[in-house]
């Protein structure tokens, strides 16, 4: 798959000038694709009538509304267009998904589970759920209007109540508001979406939505007032290039080194993939840090659509789980560790072993260019008298971990441990005979 970021560090409207950053309380981790769509009030008990519901329009994230004689904040709701809501994979079937993947990225109620998939159940506080967002028109006309298998009870659009029944909408250029009331646990959908353009085929692992430059983009940046993003991410080792792909306008650092990247190619609807060669490479890891003005519809994760990917050559590594790298988290595939090592010619006459510690999840052992073995399971040992001479001896030891790593962002019930890489302690073993 080879060692791509799909998960980072993300402070909004932070001022940044260069320096090396310390990730602390502050930063939130998040994953690239997810982003706010909606802010979300519910589960609620009872709902209020139609004039009380426009009233809560909210102007700011953090304004408290009273209902239920409980004082609420709005919620973020945030989805992928690809892989629909975070941690909760839908459907899924005995070994996995099979490519498959709903359409339904609202799903409201506590998550339940039923034949090894995640189902949206009650919630005891209430049944009622209210949606807000604003929705970015082109121009202004009539749009399609998807509205799933559960409707909402009832729709608002720029304060005036549709039909649920409606299979198309008017809308105005620019920001339209939309607020959508949903009466119970449920999974579906509420899309807008041009009508002049033909729809892609579903890919696999994807929502339907996804690819689709008809629909019309989400926007709740008028409420969050969320301007840009500042991002960062601990690279894996060596790293010489990297490419990457995301919306609005883009400034970059290397190592606290300000870094223009090379434009690829530019989509129609303002996508822009771009490749970064480091200017000064090392054999340890970079801090990479990238600060994005947002392109309106396109927050927080959902700005980079496109994972990381990176371009790395020799590189330093201590001993541990190579999964703590960010550069590396959701790396799976192999990896080769070399050290050169003396022995003196008497410890040649006493019988030598090789013991590698913790490995996840196999290692083969290499002494001077020559196998001493593959193991699948502990004990990790080699036995490398034969091999052994006097003098510097070349150590080589090729570690793969296992496909966890590469589910880390995948919507699966079947991820497992994603620890990595020779852990150690590693000890050259000297036994008489």
């Amino acid at each position: 798959m080879g060692a791509q970021v799909r998960q980072l560090y993300l402070q909004e409207n932070k001022q940044y000038n260069g320096e090396k950053l310390v990730i602390d309380k502050d930063w939130k981790f998040i994953t690239c694709e997810y982003g706010t769509q909606f802010l979300k009030l519910g589960p609620l008990a009872q709902l209020p009538d139609q004039a009380d519901l426009l009233k809560l329009t909210p102007q700011s994230r953090d304004e408290a509304v009273t209902l239920d004689g409980k004082k609420r904040k709005w919620e973020d709701y945030s989805f992928s267009w690809q892989h629909g809501v975070e941690g909760d994979y839908g459907h899924q079937g005995y070994h996995g998904l099979k490519g498959e993947m709903y359409d339904n990225f609202i799903r409201l109620g506590a998550l339940g589970e039923e034949k090894h998939s995640k189902k949206r159940i009650p919630e005891p506080e209430g049944n009622y759920y209210i949606l807000y967002t604003t929705v970015l028109a082109p121009s202004d006309g009539m749009f399609d209007l998807f509205t799933g298998n559960e409707k909402p009870l009832k729709l608002f659009v720029n304060g005036s109540i549709l039909d649920v029944n409606n299979k198309t909408v008017q809308l105005k250029s620019g920001t339209n508001s939309v607020m959508a009331v949903y009466g119970k646990a449920c999974e579906t959908y509420l899309a807008f979406r041009k009508p002049d353009v033909s729809r892609p085929v579903k890919q696999q692992l994807s929502m339907c939505w996804y690819g689709d430059e008809g629909i019309l983009p989400f926007d709740c940046s008028p409420v969050s007032h969320a301007k840009s993003g500042l991002y960062t991410f601990e690279s894996a080792p060596g790293l010489q290039s990297f490419t990457f792909a995301c919306y609005g306008k883009v400034m970059l650092w290397v190592d606290e080194k300000a870094t223009e990247p090379e434009v690829i190619k530019k989509s129609t609807d303002g996508l822009t993939f771009y490749k970064v060669t480091v200017k000064e490479t090392k054999p340890q890891s970079s801090q990479v840090v990238v600060k994005i003005d947002y392109k309106p519809g396109y927050t927080a994760g959902a700005a980079i659509t496109q994972y990381f990917k990176q371009q790395c050559g020799k590189g330093l590594i201590t001993l541990g789980d190579w999964s703590k790298i960010d550069g590396l988290k959701s790396y799976s595939g192999g990896a080769w560790y070399r050290k050169t090592i003396s022995i003196d010619a008497e410890n040649l006459k006493n019988k030598l072993v090789i013991d590698l510690g913790d490995v996840v999840s196999s290692a083969q052992l290499l002494v001077n260019g020559k196998s001493a073995g593959i193991r699948l399971s502990p004990p990790f040992k080699f036995d490398i008298t034969k091999l052994a001479k006097s003098g510097e001896n070349k150590i080589e030891v090729l570690v793969y971990n296992t496909a966890a790593n590469n589910y880390t962002t995948i919507p699966t019930r079947y991820r497992g441990e994603i620890k990595s890489g020779l852990i150690g302690p590693v000890c050259l073993e000297v036994a008489k005979y």
